[in-house]
């Protein structure tokens, strides 16, 4: 994460002062033991946002598409 991030561990205790640097060390090697399954996780948890997303359209856009498809059949002029 702290990769992905481009923070060290510092900067993360730093940028969160709920946490404790002691705590950043932790998670980092909870997260090199456990590395395979995480990113195994996230990569699930991110096929099935994809999914989600596909099966079910975000009611904002479909709303906005409307709005503007309305827009521009009623700037149409008249014959």
């Amino acid at each position: 994460m702290h990769d992905r991030m481009g923070k060290d561990p510092y900067e993360i205790a730093n940028d969160h002062s709920s946490i404790t640097l002691a705590d950043v060390y932790a998670a980092l090697v909870y997260y090199m033991d456990n590395m395979e399954e995480i990113r195994r996780d996230i990569t699930e948890a991110e096929k099935l946002e994809d999914e989600m997303r596909t099966k079910t359209p975000s009611l904002l856009i479909q709303n906005l598409k409307e709005r503007t498809q309305k827009d521009a059949s009623s700037d149409e002029i008249p014959p």
